[in-house]
């Protein structure tokens, strides 16, 4: 089970992430599916993505790939 702190930071991060790393003119989508006990969230992006190596990272706090540049 998430942490519900965890699982608020991921919700309000993921969207932003998806427009800041999607190239100029990228398409973003975005979906909530509502159930009677669950909901599901739903994000599309044209990003530059993660690069394999550091998908161990993935879920430390500050931390940042090296294919980010200056974004």
């Amino acid at each position: 089970m998430f942490e519900p702190v965890l699982l608020r930071r991921a919700r309000l991060k993921l969207p932003g992430n998806a427009i800041k790393y999607s190239p100029e003119g990228g398409e973003n989508r975005f979906s909530v599916l509502d159930r009677a006990e669950s909901a599901i969230k739903s994000i599309g992006e044209e990003g530059i993505g993660i690069p394999g190596g550091h998908m161990d990272g993935l879920f430390e706090g500050f931390y940042r790939a090296n294919n980010v540049g200056s974004i």
